[in-house]
């Protein structure tokens, strides 16, 4: 297909340092949002993380969108991706470009599962991209060292598809404050506040899709979404919710909240006598 072609040649290209510009405003039809984040947190040297979720591969995502966020995550060089769920629609019928995007960004990449991709296939989508070369945390931790920095990740599955297991994802966490926590739906940060997690990624809603000031946000707590996009304090947590790539169905993202993102994070040490608190956070970008 064209845009594996494309992806693989766009993940090369930008590997070897030749595609310009990290903040791609426009890829053909498509505009992708580039989001940069300063995060204090408990590590030894700075360690750059780009996050990227809701792909949902397929007709309702432009192509262009996937180039551009390839392009993006390389041009960032970062130590790790980080992938938070809904890669695809309804089903695996668009495979072939799913793997070519996950091949394409650049590695470490460690990924969770979205409702979307049980209501799909659950286990087809874990050998999807366990071939394509990312680690699947489902309910599970992953030690690892990007950037030779000990990192902790707590990988929480789906709460939308009812997937999800808290007290699994963290058993035998020794120190689950210092752990970074994928979690597609934002809705499970409640049960990860109180297993100790304090910063973590989530997706699922697309930022409200469509932003209306004030209206969406209120329409989001009366469904028992509070936390749309952005950053929010829960607790003594950091919740980070993307607003994502791509679409469940054909559609359009409206207002700045809802565009289509891709973030850059960078884990920065904390300051002298902030070891105990929760981290801050600085947009960037």
């Amino acid at each position: 297909m064209m845009i594996r072609r494309k992806l693989l040649m766009t993940g090369a290209a930008a590997a070897a340092g030749t595609v310009a510009g990290l903040r791609v405003a426009h890829a053909g039809p498509a505009r992708v949002r580039i989001r940069h984040h300063t995060v204090p947190w408990r590590v030894a040297r700075p360690v750059r993380l780009v996050h990227i979720t809701d792909i949902h591969v397929g007709c309702s995502t432009p192509e262009a969108a996937l180039e551009a966020a390839v392009q993006a995550a390389h041009r960032a060089r970062p130590h790790l991706t980080v992938l938070t769920g809904d890669y695809v629609n309804s089903s695996l019928h668009h495979e072939k470009s799913l793997s070519a995007f996950v091949r394409a960004l650049p590695g470490p990449v460690v990924a969770t599962l979205g409702n979307h991709d049980h209501w799909a296939d659950g286990p087809g989508m874990h050998k999807l991209l366990r071939r394509a070369g990312a680690t699947v945390l489902a309910n599970q931790r992953l030690a690892t060292q990007p950037a030779g920095v000990p990192l902790h990740i707590v990988g929480v599955d789906d709460a939308r598809s009812g997937h999800d297991d808290v007290d699994r994802a963290f058993f035998r966490v020794s120190q689950p404050h210092d752990a970074l926590v994928l979690s597609h739906d934002p809705a499970s940060i409640g049960s990860i506040v109180q297993r100790g997690g304090r910063l973590v990624l989530s997706g699922h809603t697309h930022g409200g899709q469509v932003q209306v000031p004030g209206l969406t946000d209120a329409l989001g707590r009366c469904v028992g979404q509070p936390h749309l996009g952005g950053w929010h304090e829960v607790g003594a947590a950091q919740l980070y919710v993307n607003a994502g790539l791509g679409h469940s169905r054909p559609g359009m993202r409206v207002g700045p909240g809802a565009a289509a993102e891709v973030s850059v994070l960078d884990l920065v040490p904390l300051s002298s006598g902030r070891g105990g608190e929760a981290a801050a956070r600085v947009s960037v970008g």
